[in-house]
């Protein structure tokens, strides 16, 4: 079972997916959150996120998630972590190094505005970088992590759960 492979479907994902809307669907199982500032009205899937949450740094060893910008707990706008920003997403703006940290302030902004990325939202993207830890202003490598639940043990529960 690949709780984050897109191909692999079943109901139970569907309704995560639904529920995780606003924080970026089953994306945010990538991302580097807060247990405490995603609410879900279901038990079920609010232990999930715990368990995901504690098991990251096993299927992750290298920390990639750490560098995801949405919903990062260590990336903080007015004391709150920096939620899904669907356009940037869109433009596959999905890690820290996407902000362009290697270039100067302004190359990064012509870079991504020829890309898409409006006048309007430069406010956004500037904010947005300045929030960026130093500690994150790394390369990370290019590839997409995706969870084998087969590899590691969970609750009973999510056994029953095998599509």
């Amino acid at each position: 079972m690949h709780i984050t492979d897109e191909e692999s479907s079943g109901f139970w994902k569907s309704y995560l997916n639904y529920l995780l809307d606003n924080e970026g669907g089953r994306f945010l199982l990538q991302c580097n959150y807060d247990v405490n500032q995603i609410y879900i009205s279901s038990t079920f899937y609010q232990d999930l996120l715990v368990w995901w949450s504690n098991i990251r740094e096993i299927v992750d060893p290298n920390n990639v998630y750490k560098c995801v910008i949405w919903n990062n707990k260590e990336i903080k706008i007015n004391g709150k972590s920096v939620f899904f920003y669907k356009h940037y997403f869109i433009m596959k703006i999905d890690y820290t190094n996407d902000l362009l940290f290697d270039k100067s302030n302004i190359k990064p902004f012509n870079v991504l505005r020829s890309e898409g990325l409006t006048r309007l939202k430069f406010l956004v993207w500037t904010g947005l970088g300045q929030s960026v830890p130093l500690q994150l202003h790394v390369n990370i490598p290019n590839f997409k992590v995706i969870l084998d639940l087969e590899s590691l043990k969970c609750r009973p529960s999510f056994l029953l759960f095998n599509n």
